[in-house]
């Protein structure tokens, strides 16, 4: 099964996700890429965690880009991504999954 681009697998098994900062968000931001574990092993749950998280990042970005924003830290884009995507880690709970498995 192929592996989408935003997921790596690290040494100990489970997956992490991976995403680049917009270019012209890298400096409020202060990094260049966004890595975050996701917790699993399995890759379906990955894929939908990473889902999230992808969906989150976008409205986050979005929301910096319209306050225009000089510096945010990385604890704080954390915050808001959990605020915006409602936490990745509500992917376990069965409610969630059925809801994003009849989206996809």
């Amino acid at each position: 099964m192929r592996i989408p681009h935003h997921l790596i697998r690290t040494p100990s098994g489970t997956y992490a996700f991976r995403q680049r900062v917009p270019n012209d968000l890298q400096a409020v931001i202060g990094r260049k890429l966004i890595k975050q574990t996701l917790r699993t092993a399995n890759l379906a749950s990955a894929r939908l965690r990473a889902i999230v998280l992808a969906s989150g990042y976008a409205h986050a970005y979005d929301v910096l880009r319209d306050r225009r924003v000089d510096r945010f830290s990385k604890k704080d884009l954390e915050a808001l991504v959990e605020r915006l995507s409602g936490g990745a880690d509500r992917c376990n709970d069965p409610p969630f999954s059925a809801q994003v498995m009849r989206l996809m």
